[in-house]
């Protein structure tokens, strides 16, 4: 076993160890306080739609199926608590009870209620709710009496205590925001980092979808968080309500692990589309066909086991688990986060036994992760395409630019949009050019025009273009110049290459220039406007060389 393979073990027992110690802490804080009295009695059924009394113990989760005398309704429990002093100050707190709505009272007052005790209409399991007593609580038996809304269960899975807020403030404050607050925040970044991903594949433009397909898959999970926020009225039935929830969570885990292979694999097909397509139908059908809250109870964990079987390939891919990539480590460590807390929740759901659901926190952690490879990805994308950009550019520039002189060519005309923009042109050459280039020679004449070019920049704005047509023949176009300007800066072009005087190799040269100017027409080519510049240009030469004719 090699160095890497050994790093990658101890790496991997960190982030299970991390995993156990974020959900033990969770419980811990999620625990009953030490300062707390429970209401440690048993729980009695006074009163139901078929008035069948019950006893039943401290916790427990008593199921409808195969009991005809139980149906959906509002039932009455009642349970007790011996005080051995006075108390004053205090509050019932009511952690994580799986019913649709419930009215508390104690010792025959009322405190508050929670949900929608008339339809059930009410998601309100993952809830932390604290009553004050506005009463001192005098030493001896008080009775705690619970109406709830109960559709397929009657359960108490957390026995609800007296407290004294203020002796627990901290923690109190962070069950209260695990249980109420969580939610919101993981819907509220999971919306927006979904809304971002679909920016990203927006903005690349790349003819692929996975930023798009993903950005889907985190606002789908966002609307799946909505179960772990209380909602005291569903608008629709409870049992529709968990539909449409888990019919987002199914969606954006076939979305997540579509995109991810996809990726890992790079062997995305028609085969491989209709895989995923039948993969999500199945699964959806166990959320989508049970007709009551038990039947989907029952149903729905074999599609959470679904998703599970879309996370563990990605985890344990060659590609993922081998690679020294950081940014594929990123992906693993948010697939071990989300397969340590599934795992957790099928165990405790096979072994019946009460616990605090934590599924959501290993899928918020892996959302977390995933949204970072991806914008690595993005910014990796986005610094290769500006890299090209800059290739291009250069290649462009190397294109259109006179090597002698630096400035343009005559390509750049190609790229000039000569509709939007209204030219005139001036052309121009030297006097007796080819008479320096055979006195002096090419190295002098070199040095004549890259004079003249610095003569010409210097009077000219920067919208303007100078062009080197070829040999010692130059266009000058002026960007939105008026005639009389035009006139104007033909003047002080001719004047300035009157008085250059250049100096080189012991020699001094002065030069004069012949030209023709004329401005765009309306509708008319930007070839035709030139043709008649150079027209000009050559009557001039013929007539009386050393001037400018502008028309």
């Amino acid at each position: 076993m090699n160095t890497f393979k050994k790093s990658k073990i101890i790496y991997l027992c960190l982030i299970l160890i991390l995993s156990v110690l974020i959900s033990t802490v969770i419980e811990f804080i999620l625990s009953m306080p030490k300062e707390a009295i429970p209401f440690t009695n048993n729980w009695v059924i006074t009163d139901s739609p078929q008035k069948v009394n019950l006893e039943l113990p401290n916790t427990f989760i008593f199921p409808f199926e195969g009991k005809n005398d139980y149906t959906r309704g509002v039932y009455s429990l009642e349970t007790s608590i011996e005080l051995k002093n006075d108390l004053n100050n205090m509050s019932i707190v009511v952690l994580e009870q799986p019913n649709n709505g419930y009215r508390i009272s104690l010792d025959g007052q009322y405190l508050g209620e929670k949900g929608d005790l008339e339809n059930g209409w009410a998601n309100i399991w993952k809830d932390y709710a604290i009553f004050t007593i506005p009463f001192k609580l005098d030493r001896g038996r008080h009775i705690l009496k619970l109406e709830t809304y109960e559709i397929d269960e009657i359960s108490i899975l957390n026995s609800p205590f007296l407290i004294d807020v203020k002796l627990k403030p901290l923690k109190i404050i962070l069950a209260s925001f695990f249980n109420k607050y969580l939610g919101i925040l993981m819907m509220g970044v999971s919306f927006i980092l979904g809304l971002l991903l679909i920016i990203f594949s927006l903005k690349l433009k790349n003819g692929k979808y996975d930023n798009l397909l993903l950005g889907i898959a985190f606002i789908l999970w966002a609307i799946y968080f909505i179960d772990f926020q209380s909602v005291d009225y569903t608008i629709i039935s409870y049992l529709n309500f968990k539909k449409v929830l888990f019919s987002c969570l199914i969606t954006g885990y076939v979305l997540n692990g579509y995109v991810i292979w996809g990726m890992l694999t790079e062997k995305v097909g028609k085969r491989f589309n209709l895989f995923f397509i039948i993969y999500w139908l199945i699964a959806l059908l166990f959320v989508l066909v049970p007709g009551n809250v038990t039947l989907f109870r029952n149903l729905y964990n074999i599609s959470f086991f679904m998703c599970l079987l879309i996370m563990i390939p990605i985890g344990f891919h060659p590609k993922v688990l081998f690679s020294e990539n950081k940014n594929l480590t990123l992906l693993l460590t948010g697939v071990i986060f989300s397969l340590y807390f599934i795992f957790r929740f099928i165990f405790y759901q096979i072994a019946s036994v009460s616990q605090t659901q934590m599924s959501h926190i290993g899928m918020f952690m892996y959302l977390i992760f995933i949204f970072i490879y991806f914008v690595n990805n993005f910014v990796k994308n986005i610094e290769q395409m500006l890299l090209e950009k800059q290739r291009a550019d250069h290649y462009f520039e190397e294109s259109v630019v006179d090597p002698l002189t630096k400035v343009n060519n005559r390509k750049i005309l190609d790229y000039i949009n000569f509709k939007l923009n209204r030219y005139s042109v001036l052309i121009f050459d030297l006097d007796n050019f080819k008479t320096i280039n055979d006195t002096y020679g090419h190295e002098v004449g070199d040095i004549v025009l890259k004079e003249l070019t610095t003569i010409l920049k210097g009077s000219l704005r920067d919208h303007d273009y100078i062009i080197r047509l070829g040999g010692d023949e130059f266009a000058i176009l002026l960007n939105n110049c008026e005639p009389d300007i035009l006139n104007l800066k033909a003047d002080i072009i001719w004047h300035k290459i009157k008085l250059l005087r250049i100096s080189t190799k012991n020699i001094t040269l002065s030069i004069s220039c012949s030209g023709g100017g004329t401005q765009f027409r309306q509708g008319e080519e930007f070839s035709s406007a030139l043709r008649r510049a150079d027209n000009y240009l050559y009557d001039v030469k013929n007539k009386c060389k050393g001037h400018f004719l502008i028309k």
